[in-house]
């Protein structure tokens, strides 16, 4: 269905009477960093990232209109690294 993809079947119903269940369950996301400041020099600064680490994709909004059903989801996992600097 357009929510959630789920079919909702109340106790001592008919399993033909199908309705929509609106409730999302929930869910968590991690995210981690660490850094570093090399020699003890606060002007310099080595971090690294990962967010979103269990790769956990999740639908957090949906415009349905009569002409769209347009779902936009969660970051999917992503990391890198950052080198910042004082002058």
């Amino acid at each position: 269905t357009i929510y959630n993809g789920r079919i909702y079947r109340g106790a001592g119903e008919d399993p033909q009477a199908d309705r929509v269940h609106e409730e999302v369950e929930g869910y968590w996301t991690f995210d981690a960093g660490i850094g570093w400041n090399p020699f003890h020099n606060e002007d310099l600064r080595i971090e690294a990232y990962v967010n979103n680490v269990t790769n956990e994709i999740q639908p957090q909004a949906i415009i349905i209109t009569q002409y769209d059903n347009t779902r936009f989801f969660n970051r999917e996992r992503t990391f890198g690294a950052r080198l910042r600097t004082k002058f």
